[in-house]
């Protein structure tokens, strides 16, 4: 896993958890992240599937 995905991720759960589930978009994340919206869907080609892949990111943490 590279260190942009893991920043994304990591943008994609402080947002979680400050603005909810429906509380962000990916230009959020993008500015968050410090990344461009392409690269973001370049790694997660959808927020669908950036929040599925976030959540099991950090279940196996935990």
């Amino acid at each position: 896993m590279s260190n942009t995905e893991n920043k994304i991720k990591n943008a994609t759960a402080d947002l979680l958890l400050k603005d909810g589930n429906f509380g962000f978009i990916l230009y959020d994340v993008a500015e968050r992240s410090k990344k461009n919206r392409t690269v973001i869907h370049y790694y997660f080609r959808s927020r669908e599937n950036l929040l599925v892949k976030t959540f099991k990111f950090f279940l196996r943490i935990f």
